[in-house]
């Protein structure tokens, strides 16, 4: 595979990646600006349950993706262990159903797309 081929490949991950993340965040933003609006402002427990912590860790991870990828994918994928875990303690199911695996998708794709960089640095520093 030469440079340029390598590079589009690089830079086609890197922004489906982002891509996905927006996408994720307007849709998880979407709906609780919508329950706010149909039901109020959830009490204190809720927005600070370990599911919601999840999310916004979620969240703030993909958004640490887009200067540092494989922080942010690392963000991702621990806080969806972590929510996962805590659904199994709680019910003894794990997250498998709805938007769940849709949070895996970005976290997944940072991780690649820095892999990616890493791998397209050393190939240009190693044939020049």
């Amino acid at each position: 595979m030469n440079r340029q081929t390598a590079h589009i490949i690089v830079l086609l991950v890197r922004w489906t990646t982002r891509l996905a993340g927006v996408l994720l965040t307007a849709l998880i933003l979407t709906i609780i600006i919508g329950e706010s609006i149909s039901d109020g402002l959830p009490p204190l427990r809720v927005l600070l349950s370990p599911i919601q912590l999840g999310i916004w860790g979620c969240l703030i991870g993909m958004a640490l993706g887009w200067k540092w990828e494989a922080f942010g994918g690392l963000a991702v994928l621990l806080s969806c262990a972590v929510m996962n875990l805590y659904e199994y303690v709680m019910t003894g199911g794990w997250l498998l159903g709805g938007a769940f695996p849709l949070f895996l998708i970005p976290g997944v794709l940072l991780l690649v797309s820095a892999a990616l960089q890493k791998w397209e640095k050393r190939s240009r520093s190693v044939n020049p």
